[in-house]
């Protein structure tokens, strides 16, 4: 691809790398690429040169608006380009990050400096985790037991609470704030609040000293309604 390589670039950086200028219409033309840039989009320096829509043409249908407003918009304002979404590079889909900075030149002209990042794994990495995470809230969801789940910060804050906790305590998911609110339902016969929250601080590092399972105990606790109820 052209000349004018800026320096210190090597060929091993996981980013590609590119220089390009941006017409009022959004069309970017490449001073320079790199050979990962070029790995990354599937094209070849000669296409670069040669076709103006080489680029374009490899953006997904369904992103290719997105791209090139973002591209108008940083040729009109003189700003940075920042846009992330697929490439469709030998018919496979690839999820990049494009990210460019604006940089005037002597002459008049302004340029774009930036990379591309191939981040395909990632967003896969990121939706095996979404999908894993609901499939374990839909089992938590239909079990028949109550189940509560909080984080194991100073605040205890609760994040979930599945349908048979709300039934048997009559409290819906966004009534119960924290641990310490759970410990208020504690019936004053099975000790005082901060008996409680002790005792739960206690098990609960017990439990994550060993990888184990928490000590169980028993509880009195009063429904929203007023009715007594052990647990």
């Amino acid at each position: 691809v052209p000349d004018g390589a800026p320096p210190g670039v090597t060929n091993t950086l996981p980013a590609g790398i590119h220089v390009m200028h941006i017409d009022d219409l959004g069309r970017p033309t490449f001073r320079y690429v790199s050979p990962r840039w070029l790995e990354i989009c599937g094209l070849t320096g000669e296409q670069l040169i040669t076709d103006p829509d080489a680029l374009p043409g490899i953006v997904h249908p369904q992103d290719r608006n997105g791209w090139l407003a973002e591209h108008q918009r940083a040729a009109v304002r003189g700003t940075p380009v920042e846009w992330e979404g697929r490439l469709l590079v030998d018919e496979q889909e690839v999820w990049v990050v494009m990210q460019s900075n604006p940089c005037r030149q002597p002459e008049g002209e302004t340029l774009w400096h930036g990379v591309i990042m191939d981040v395909t794994e990632r967003r896969a990495a990121s939706a095996r985790r979404e999908s894993s995470a609901q499939r374990m809230q839909r089992i938590l969801e239909n079990l028949p037991l109550s189940v509560v789940v909080a984080t194991l910060t100073a605040e205890r804050r609760v994040i979930f609470s599945n349908e048979t906790f709300q039934r048997t305590f009559g409290y819906g998911p966004h009534e119960l704030r924290s641990i310490a609110h759970w410990c208020r339902l504690v019936h004053p016969e099975d000790g005082p609040l901060s008996d409680s929250i002790v005792w739960w601080d206690q098990t609960v590092a017990q439990a994550k000293s060993v990888r184990g399972k928490t000590a169980s105990r028993l509880f009195r606790v009063q429904r929203k309604d007023g009715e007594t109820r052990e647990v």
